[in-house]
């Protein structure tokens, strides 16, 4: 059989389609990542909002400290120091200043540095974390170790058209990996989001997808 020629518009196409799906993506993991850094902030400083500079090894395991440590100090030159934020600014009255309150630097961390900061947690606080997804540590660190990876790719404009992941130890398409975090959106044990957004995601998939 001979194989179909495909033209200029052809790619265009999917250029646009491609985009589109980052842009669901997004979209999912935006609401996922906002809900974890607000239930890790609220279950970490309920004694120490400065718990990650004041007395880190009673939160990480010693292995972790050092390259946490190195995570916060970097957000903290490129993201604190010279900012301009109303909120930064509130904080410079704090004798810890140029360091913040956990609960906005948590803000400027990237999902694959709450995956490490999360992955270097001692056992009773990750349990603490995850129990919220309803999943245990190990499949809850797989989850958002993939979802990281998920994220960078979106983020660096990659190609999510016909591809497929590795996802949890799943093999999935890219329509079957949105259908199953719109699914986990659906199901979540904490308040669901607007259902109207819900529906809107999956009818854009749908339509891009069938």
């Amino acid at each position: 059989m001979q194989k179909k020629e495909i033209t200029f518009d052809d790619l265009v196409d999917i250029f646009y389609k491609d985009r589109e799906l980052r842009n669901i993506m997004f979209s999912i993991i935006d609401v996922i990542e906002i809900h974890l850094k607000t239930i890790s902030a609220e279950l970490l400083t309920t004694k120490d909002p400065f718990f990650y500079k004041n007395s880190p090894e009673s939160y990480f395991e010693e292995s972790y400290i050092k390259p946490i440590t190195e995570i916060i100090e970097t957000s903290v030159r490129k993201n604190i120091i010279n900012s301009t934020e109303e909120h930064i600014a509130y904080y410079k009255k704090y004798k810890e200043f140029p360091y913040i309150p956990f609960w906005s630097l948590i803000k400027y961390l990237s999902l694959g540095e709450v995956y490490t900061l999360y992955s270097g947690l001692n056992p009773f606080l990750q349990a603490s974390i995850c129990k919220n997804y309803k999943m245990n540590t190990k499949t809850f660190a797989a989850w958002l170790k993939d979802l990281s990876l998920v994220r960078n790719l979106c983020a660096h404009n990659q190609r999510l058209w016909k591809r497929n992941f590795t996802f949890c130890n799943e093999e999935l398409d890219i329509k079957q990996l949105i259908e199953k975090l719109i699914h986990f959106l659906n199901n979540e044990p904490y308040k669901r989001p607007n259902e109207k957004f819900l529906e809107n995601l999956q009818s854009r998939l749908d339509s891009l997808l069938g």
